[in-house]
């Protein structure tokens, strides 16, 4: 986006509001259309297809956003904490013109805070030492621990972290992938034990973890802790409307040093032939290269299971 381009967007009392502010900082004029410019592409790459949503990618780009406009005004103004408190008043005016409801407002103001606080911890080291690559590596970092808020007094719990209110990975015709979470353990055990025959062949220790309900909820309560000890990622495909959980993927095998991890996956036998797996795998793995780090992900599949094997062959 060119700097003409973000000027012509803006309406006029928009316009005003923003010149007023710029007159006061003219010295931050050129740096901010910059920051923005830089952190849209980046978001555009980066996520292109989610960074507009209200998901994850939303909050690295906020985030991004004030990171990027401190970083480049404090080499205008040398002055860390001037650069700082311009990028807060400048993101908080683009809130305040902005036409979004309460709980994405203060989603947006949260995630513009902590971009604010990463640059200042990082700024420590010098500014000579600080590039957009090492920006933007700190801020993955930070994404893989952002939470999700269903109002605005969730947002009081995790202060200190990014915050998002809609899963990213969206599938297609009404699915999403969401990270395991206690609150699913009665919507697997369903899912086990109505799949029973299949899974006993294909997914057989995740089926005898699951055979009771209170077997489930210590299944779940198990892979969360496991989930953010990064020692096995699980995930769910739900129905978005009713967060009903009708498969799951593994990423598992998980060698941090070798940067890589192994897929298993399981599929309600009612919602296959919908390419649910395939999409499921496709949206990880880029989840996986762009926030997790990883580099090499296998699939391994049993060779009774056809479908899978003919799908698998496209990765």
């Amino acid at each position: 986006m060119s700097f003409w381009k973000i000027i012509r967007s803006l309406k006029y009392t928009q316009l005003k509001s923003a010149a007023l502010l710029f007159l006061k900082e003219p010295l931050f004029i050129f740096p901010t259309l910059k920051a923005t410019r830089n952190s849209y592409n980046v978001a555009v790459k980066e996520y292109p297809k989610t960074h507009s949503l209200n998901g994850k990618a939303n909050a690295f780009r906020h985030a991004l956003w004030n990171m990027l406009i401190c970083y480049e005004c404090v080499k205008w103004t040398q002055n860390k904490s001037k650069a700082i408190a311009w990028a807060k008043t400048i993101t908080d005016w683009h809130e305040e013109f902005s036409p979004n409801k309460l709980l994405t407002k203060a989603m947006d103001l949260q995630n513009n805070a902590i971009g604010r606080k990463l640059f200042n911890q990082i700024h420590i080291k010098g500014t000579k030492s600080i590039t957009i690559d090492y920006v933007i590596k700190t801020l993955k970092n930070k994404i893989s621990t952002s939470k999700k808020i269903e109002s605005i007094s969730n947002i009081d719990d995790y202060t200190e972290e990014l915050v998002y209110i809609e899963n990213d990975m969206i599938l297609h015709d009404g699915f999403i992938i969401d990270k395991i979470s206690v609150v699913d353990a009665v919507s697997i055990h369903k899912l086990m034990t109505s799949n029973a025959e299949r899974f006993q062949r294909f997914f057989p220790k995740t089926l005898e973890k699951n055979l009771t309900i209170k077997l489930s909820h210590e299944f779940a309560a198990k892979k969360v802790q496991e989930f953010t000890a990064k020692e096995e990622l699980l995930y769910t495909i739900k129905k978005s409307k009713t967060n009903q959980v009708v498969g799951l993927v593994y990423i598992k095998e998980l060698d941090w040093l070798k940067k890589q991890g192994e897929f298993a996956y399981c599929l309600d036998i009612k919602y296959e032939s919908k390419g649910l797996i395939s999409k499921a795998v496709k949206e990880l793995s880029i989840h996986a290269f762009n926030n997790l780090a990883l580099e090499i992900l296998q699939i391994i599949v049993h060779k009774s299971n056809i479908g899978s094997v003919r799908g698998k062959k496209h990765y």
